[in-house]
């Protein structure tokens, strides 16, 4: 089943807020766990002024949202060990609905998403004063309630409409395999940017064995030339440069370890490095999305936007960035100020890249329209939605599906 979500459709849906705003819905919002675990979680509470960026203080009540084996996982091997400043954490597996409490809250063992609402309340020490507690229930409960189940996701992919699409974007896809700074768009198993242990994990789903493998052979080859190193094989993945990859059935999946620069860029952590005041790679700049940490295609690009380090020049960071553009993808990259426009027409296919800069940021415009937006679709999963908040568009087109087949 494909972790995927159409682009940009998921970050004002998220923010409800529960009176007195201390809970508020917002997988834009990353919680900094430690140095180098940063995670996005479905829920966080307690939300404060920001330390720095985007980035918030360790919440007091966490839920995880997980979506097949893969990606539940790397929330319960990797990220749970390490939640240790967390008083509560839950991981939510949607596709069962079931949430796994964690022990180092009262709660313990596994319960049914329905109970979610209650335990978050019970996990949070809300007083019933007022109705405040039940309110918060009520509130929770049909954010919960009406998430779409696995079975349900794969009735939607097996459908007429859904099938076609997905046949054409593999024939499209075996014929253009995608490169790796395309690649830089892709999200984690549940569709979010996250850094574990210091790395960033990319899922992309190729929708066909053939197509994933020519994109992975192609991602290889240019990590191979962007990093001037030799690929290798060590357990399971290719390595090269601060890159593993691996093709498992349809997909392609890519771990890029971050550079302590590449981290600030890409994820504005509170917690400072020795090395993050450095110039940012292409790949780090990438991965950072657009103004609201989402990416959107906009007249046939996508635009990657990061805050400078204050020890540098934005004019300096862009400049490094436009010669890594050159050597990297053989593309013509132009630099322009803000204030000087850049922005592509409407129309637009040429495959320059631009580079703005302005006073404390740089913005990367890459191109993606090429073999008909091809990248783009693969990013944004063709439409087809494995995201919380989506699922209720989701079951709505279901219903509406099931009605039309009732009346016919």
């Amino acid at each position: 089943m494909a972790r995927t979500i159409t682009m940009g459709s998921d970050s004002m849906a998220m923010m409800r807020s529960w009176p007195g705003g201390a809970f508020r819905f917002g997988p834009r919002f990353s919680v900094e766990l430690a140095p180098d675990v940063i995670v996005v979680p479905l829920l966080h509470g307690d939300l404060r002024p920001p330390g720095h960026g985007c980035t918030i203080p360790t919440p007091r009540v966490l839920v995880m949202h997980g979506r097949g084996a893969d990606h539940l996982e790397l929330l319960s091997a990797t990220i749970r060990p390490r939640l240790a400043g967390v008083p509560f954490a839950f991981v939510l597996d949607a596709d069962r609905g079931l949430v796994e409490a964690t022990s180092n809250g009262r709660h313990s063992g596994s319960y049914d998403v329905a109970r979610l609402p209650e335990l978050i309340a019970d996990a949070a020490r809300v007083e019933d004063c007022g109705g405040h507690r039940e309110a918060l229930i009520q509130e929770l409960r049909p954010a919960f309630g009406e998430m779409a189940t696995g079975a349900q996701a794969e009735e939607m992919l097996a459908s007429v409409p859904v099938r076609t699409r997905i046949a054409d974007a593999c024939t499209r896809a075996e014929a253009a395999p995608l490169r790796l700074w395309e690649a830089m768009s892709w999200r984690g198993h549940n569709y979010r940017w996250e850094l574990v242990d210091g790395e960033v994990p990319l899922v992309g789903e190729l929708w066909s064995s053939l197509a994933a493998n020519r994109t992975l052979l192609q991602c290889v080859a240019d990590a191979a030339h962007a990093f001037s190193v030799e690929a290798d094989e060590r357990a399971g993945w290719i390595t090269c440069g601060p890159m593993r990859l691996r093709q498992q059935r349809t997909r392609v999946e890519i771990r890029f370890r971050l550079s302590d620069a590449d981290r600030r860029a890409a994820f504005m952590p509170a917690s400072r490095a020795p090395g993050d005041a450095a110039v940012p790679s292409l790949f780090g700049t990438l991965l950072a999305g657009g103004h609201q940490g989402k990416s959107e295609l906009i007249h046939g690009y996508t635009e990657s936007v990061i805050e400078v380090h204050p020890d540098l020049r934005p004019a300096t960071v862009a400049r490094s960035l436009v010669e890594e553009i050159r050597r990297c993808t053989g593309a013509i990259a132009i630099e322009h100020a803000f204030d000087q426009g850049g922005e592509p027409e409407a129309g637009s296919t040429d495959d320059r890249w631009h580079v703005r800069s302005s006073d404390g940021y740089v913005s990367v415009l890459s191109p993606m329209h090429r073999a008909g937006r091809l990248p783009w679709e693969i990013h944004s999963g063709l439409g087809l939605s494995d995201d919380f908040c989506a699922h209720q568009a989701y079951l709505s087109w279901l219903r509406g599906n099931t009605a039309a087949s009732s009346g016919s």
